[in-house]
């Protein structure tokens, strides 16, 4: 699935509704733990290190424990022993 938030709900591109708006990592981060309670392996991609924590982290709080700690961010950087992990 990919998400677009800045499209309209009719699937066209323009501006979102302000009074709809949320941030993007937000949205990202409902999405991905519906997508995690749902049993589905999921890939959230983000711009930045800090977002891709950001989101993991708003991830593991909308899911049950057991769930919360199957989430992990990565980052390029990691040593081999910190990737396999």
């Amino acid at each position: 699935m990919l998400w677009d938030p800045s499209a309209t709900e009719d699937g066209s591109e323009g501006d979102p509704d302000p009074a709809r708006s949320v941030s993007s990592a937000r949205d990202a981060a409902e999405v991905s733990a519906a997508l995690v309670r749902a049993g589905l392996r999921t890939i959230t991609f983000s711009r930045s290190r800090k977002g891709a924590e950001i989101i993991a982290a708003d991830v593991q709080r909308r899911l049950p424990k057991r769930l919360a700690s199957t989430v992990r961010s990565y980052r390029g950087g990691y040593l081999a022993a910190e990737r396999r992990e």
